[in-house]
C-alpha cells in the first residue's frame, strides 16, 4: 500500500502529518505552500477539486478531511502504537483524539520558543 499525504504545515492538516509520523507509518509527504497558491495547482486540483488539505492518497485514491483520514488510519491499525485505537473505532474516539492533537499543535506553535531554538 502506497500512502502520500498532501498537507500544509501551517494548517490543521498538520494533525494528520503528526499522527502518521508518530505512528511510524510509511508515507511520502507533499507539503503545499498556501502563500504561493500551490493548492490551486492543476495537479492538486485533479486530486481534490475543493483545494483543501489534508488529502491522503491511498494507492492513488484520495481520502479527504482530517477525521476521515484519522478513522481510516485507526481502522488500519496504523495509529494503534501511539494512540491505543485499533479495529472498529468510533468517530467520537477519533474526534476527541483530533481535538487533543490540535490543542498540542497550537500550543507548540503559539508557545514562546526556548532560547536554544532562536537564531543568533
Amino acid at each position: 500500500m502506497h500512502l502520500t499525504l498532501y498537507y500544509a504545515p501551517v494548517s490543521c492538516s498538520l494533525v494528520t502529518y503528526i499522527t502518521l509520523t508518530e505512528a511510524g507509518a510509511n508515507f511520502s509527504v507533499r507539503p503545499l505552500n498556501f502563500g504561493r497558491g500551490e493548492h490551486y495547482n492543476p495537479e492538486f486540483l485533479r486530486i481534490n477539486p475543493r483545494h483543501r488539505v489534508p488529502v491522503l492518497l491511498i494507492d492513488d485514491q484520495p481520502l479527504l478531511e482530517t477525521l476521515a483520514i484519522q478513522l481510516w488510519a485507526a481502522r488500519q491499525n496504523i495509529c494503534s502504537r501511539t494512540t491505543g485505537l485499533r479495529g472498529n473505532v468510533s468517530p467520537v474516539a477519533v474526534g476527541s483524539l483530533i481535538i487533543s492533537l490540535r490543542g498540542c499543535v497550537f500550543l507548540l506553535v503559539l508557545s514562546p520558543r526556548p532560547a536554544v531554538w532562536r537564531r543568533r
